[in-house]
């Protein structure tokens, strides 16, 4: 059975890329990857759907936590399509569109909104977390994780904070929907 986390609806609104993962780290038997791309509310609740209904155990549901630029990507999509041109089979990116279109939202150049997460499992990570969050200067959106905390925060300049803190920081934030 999932453990859905109750987010606020921030998460669900604008364009967004969920990904259902497995972790052998978690007991899945394998690292599939199912992707679904949403692009209203509506979709996104039929997408989380779908996927806890495809989630086996040692799978971990995620969602971009920022809204994802449609006009970003399709620049970064036709990039990619006039480059296949010259690839031994050109048409090898039309067999993989889906994947294509999914990576392009994924970039963190097609983010609208840009977050950042901390990601923490220990008392020592959350104690190096919270300190670069107060030099920073954020309020973040904290939420429980299977193994820790997620701190989804704006961006700031990382130089002010420590390398302990900066390899804890993602810059193209996933915020975690079911473990």
């Amino acid at each position: 059975m999932s453990v859905v986390v109750d987010h606020t609806h921030d998460f669900q609104s604008g364009t967004r890329v969920m990904l259902l993962k497995g972790r052998n780290k978690d007991g899945a038997d394998n690292k599939r990857v199912i992707t679904k791309v949403t692009y209203s509310d509506r979709h996104w609740e039929r997408a989380f759907a779908e996927l806890l209904g495809e989630q086996r155990d040692g799978e971990r549901i995620y969602c971009t936590a920022g809204a994802r630029d449609i006009e970003k990507a399709a620049r970064r999509f036709r990039e990619i399509q006039l480059a296949s041109e010259y690839d031994p089979d050109p048409m090898k990116f039309y067999r993989s569109m889906e994947g294509r279109w999914s990576s392009c939202l994924m970039q963190p150049t097609s983010q609208s909104e840009k977050f950042w997460l901390f990601d923490v499992d220990s008392d020592e990570e959350e104690r190096i977390a919270l300190e670069a969050i107060e030099i920073a200067g954020q309020e973040p959106y904290t939420y429980q994780t299977k193994n820790g905390l997620h701190h989804i925060v704006r961006p700031f300049n990382r130089q002010l904070i420590c390398d302990e803190a900066n390899r804890l920081l993602h810059d193209n934030a996933l915020g975690l929907m079911a473990y």
